[in-house]
């Protein structure tokens, strides 16, 4: 039996804490999301049967007053009920006097209408310093109410502050009167309580007249003969806007509407109670709960998937066929956190022998790195390029070379060359190799550290394939291939060769049990590597399921966004030390700079947005089309509208301009940033050259960015020019000459 219970009593826990969150209210946002999606879903039209006359900007305009004098309303009434209206609501505030002229020809036209009009009633609270809230029902004028029928507009907020709900009648001081829309919709008595506005009816197919327009007589009879009339202001500033749903803003005489069609559609919502949904949600607890812990990560997955998407379909159905809501966002919370106390409980179950694996791992890669410092042997590393990689500390004493000025220098400069070495390091011994061979020597090299110190080295150079599969940006099972130069200093051993045979020969054996060694090591240097680089990418993918850390995933994306960091920057010095090596020529095709110009935008504007500075554009509709290299001006572009948001504070502005001249294309960014002082201008347009500001490296970079632009703007014959200003901003421009423009020929 205790078995039983530790086999459910988890999910159990599960059930009661979401049954917990679901009855106290913490779900309803998210159910709002769902229920929101679905009404997108499930778009329809309006019924037609009611037509919102605007009180809307133009008409405050045309009219040029505010207040409107009440003799404009009287006159609204008149054609509207000329034109066939059936009934009219004024949602506009008439419970105080105007004029009495005007208040005259208002109840005159109210009188006419024979009962056809709806004038709003509603309560507001009034505070006053000092004093308690006090609640103020407000009425129409009498001589206006005696004439015309009333209905409540008070709408309540949810949690959420929108409007989500309506209702069908309210409290009014000692009776209850229906609400404007249900006034307009049925004469039928209706009980106090609300209904869920039904957002799937899209307001912008409900008829709408400008208030002017019809003022003027400036409408078809057509447009409201038969039809419900509610008139009410929609312009911003006069205030009444309320949030919603869906379509986020929509004005009072509007939410009124889309409560009438609600009503005259059939679509007056309403939720399912909680007992079924909660039922529902303790089966899928008990249910599916126990088998998760049977299942692979996958099944439960799927399982997972299966039910979250059955819930929003069921919401989806119900709300097409029935005017019911169903909250199905219990359903998936319990099924989801079920899944993820399986996954959890089989991290944790692996978590010990994850970890001693790491420890293994950590303690053979701190071996290798320890029999390498200690080696008798100096040991250099180098890649396919011949530059250094590794320089152990044995290698700097013999050679007399400080390990960090060694490092990516090439091998040439350190140990002495010859012919024989020269075509050593070369693309054509690529598929000629086998891992770990001996490709070179021994060889005996005299080396001169200086005119009094003269030395005897004996050189061993071999070479090994690492794998670095898994690494950001390289392909699937790429092979690195290294040489490793193994050298001594034979100076002693060869001034008594002759009468020291035997310490030769145990010499020779020691080089020959240092070769093994060493490829040896280069075996054991891959394999933690690999295992290394493998599962930071099975972390990295989760290809074993959501990690139960969240930290975990944190370290994973800091390493994958680290490589793509670093192969940034690589690429960036790759591009440099081609276009200085003159090897780096643009590959020149015909296209539109302007959509050149929408990419880059868009690859900088989530960065801009979250440092808070507005990125426009003004490029002519008409620019011509440019012959040059796509993806060096993209990246021109992107170099310089990068810098300009990086350096530019909150509520900064960068700006791209375009211009094509006699002269040829003038490409500027401007921005308010920083700026850059004059005595650094020279230094910014050198590679790895940083201005620093004075702001101890507040901003990352390599330093690359500005050379970048300059020589690919030179390679297409153009120029750059900054110009800039300490705390005012800066402004980079390009030229590029006017020969690379290409203008459409005019057919006449």
């Amino acid at each position: 039996m205790f078995s039983a219970s530790k086999k459910f009593l988890p999910h159990l826990v599960i059930f009661a804490v979401i049954a917990g969150a679901y009855l106290s209210g913490l779900l309803t946002s998210l159910q709002g999301a769902v229920t929101d999606i679905a009404f997108r879903l499930l778009s329809r039209d309006a019924s037609q049967k009611i037509v919102v006359v605007e009180i809307d900007a133009l008409s405050l305009k045309r009219l040029n007053t505010w207040p409107w004098p009440r003799r404009y309303h009287a006159i609204l009434l008149d054609r509207l009920f000329a034109a066939g209206a059936r009934d009219v609501a004024l949602d506009i505030d008439f419970s105080s006097r105007s004029n009495d002229d005007d208040d005259r020809a208002l109840a005159s036209a109210m009188a006419r209408a024979s009962g056809r009009v709806v004038l709003p009633v509603f309560k507001q609270v009034f505070r006053q310093k000092g004093q308690e809230p006090q609640l103020i029902h407000s009425s129409p004028y009498q001589p206006f109410a005696e004439h015309a029928r009333i209905g409540t507009v008070n709408i309540r907020l949810e949690e959420d502050g929108r409007v989500r709900r309506y209702l069908t009648a309210d409290d009014w001081k000692d009776r209850t009167v229906k609400s404007m829309a249900a006034v307009l919709a049925t004469d039928a008595p209706m009980g106090r309580g609300a209904f869920y506005v039904d957002y799937s009816i899209d307001p912008d197919t409900i008829p709408r007249l400008s208030y002017a327009d019809v003022l003027e007589g400036n409408f078809l009879n057509d447009t409201v003969a038969g039809r419900t009339v509610i008139v009410g202001a929609t312009a911003v500033e006069l205030g009444d806007q309320l949030s919603v749903p869906v379509f986020r803003v929509l004005p009072g005489p509007v939410v009124q509407a889309m409560a009438f069609e609600s009503l005259v559609q059939g679509r007056t919502l309403y939720r399912v109670e909680a007992l079924p949904i909660l039922a529902v949600a303790f089966l899928l607890a008990v249910l599916l709960g126990p088998l998760y812990d049977r299942w692979s990560w996958r099944t439960g997955l799927v399982v997972t998937t299966g039910v979250t998407a059955g819930g929003g379909l069921v919401t989806l159905v119900s709300l097409s066929a029935w005017p019911v809501f169903v909250d199905t966002v219990p359903w998936g919370l319990v099924t989801l956190l079920s899944y993820l106390r399986s996954l959890w409980r089989a991290i944790d179950e692996q978590a010990l022998s994850l970890f001693q694996h790491r420890v293994d791992s950590m303690q053979r890669r701190a071996m290798m790195r320890s029999v390498v410092d200690d080696s008798f042997d100096g040991i250099v590393i180098v890649n396919q390029a011949g530059l250094i990689e590794l320089f152990n500390p044995t290698a700097e004493k013999i050679l007399g070379v400080d390990a960090d000025s060694a490092a990516g220098a090439p091998i040439r400069d350190i140990i002495p060359w010859s012919q024989r070495l020269e075509k050593l390091i070369s693309p054509e011994r690529e598929e000629q190799e086998d891992a770990g061979r001996e490709i070179f020597g021994p060889a005996e090299f005299q080396l001169r550290k200086d005119e009094a110190d003269e030395c005897t080295l004996e050189l061993v150079v071999s070479s090994s394939r690492l794998s670095v599969a898994g690494q950001a940006g390289v392909r699937k099972g790429l092979r690195k291939r290294v040489y490793i130069f193994t050298f001594r200093d034979i100076t002693e051993r060869k001034k008594t060769e002759e009468t020291q045979r035997a310490a030769r020969e145990q010499a020779e054996a020691a080089s020959r049990a240092k070769t093994e060694f060493l490829a040896n090591m280069s075996h054991e240097l891959r394999t933690p590597l690999n295992a290394i680089i493998g599962f930071s990418e099975i972390m990295r993918t989760q290809a074993f399921g959501p990690l139960g850390n969240a930290r975990y995933l944190e370290y994973t994306n800091d390493i994958h966004n680290s490589g793509n960091h670093l192969i940034e920057i690589i690429n960036d010095i790759l591009d440099m030390s081609k276009i200085e090596a003159g090897e780096l020529k643009p590959s020149e095709s015909v296209f539109s700079f302007s959509r050149i110009a929408e990419g880059s935008l868009r690859l900088v504007i989530d960065r801009a947005r979250k440092g808070e500075v507005t990125v426009t554009s003004e490029i002519p509709a008409d620019l011509p089309r440019l012959h040059a290299d796509e993806r060096m001006i993209k990246q021109i572009l992107l170099n310089l509208l990068s810098n300009a948001v990086k350096f530019t504070p909150q509520g900064g502005k960068v700006t791209l301009r375009a211009r094509a001249a006699v002269t040829g294309l003038a490409i500027s960014v401007q921005d308010t940033g920083i700026g850059i002082p004059e005595d650094k201008m020279g230094i910014i347009l050198e590679p790895f050259g940083q201005a620093d500001m004075s702001l101890q490296r507040q901003y990352e970079g390599t330093g690359l960015g500005l050379p970048l632009v300059k020589s690919m703007t030179e390679l297409h014959g153009g120029a750059l020019e900054i110009r800039s200003v300490v705390g005012q901003g800066t402004t980079a421009t390009v030229t590029l000459p006017a020969h690379r423009l290409v203008r459409e020929r005019k057919i006449a």
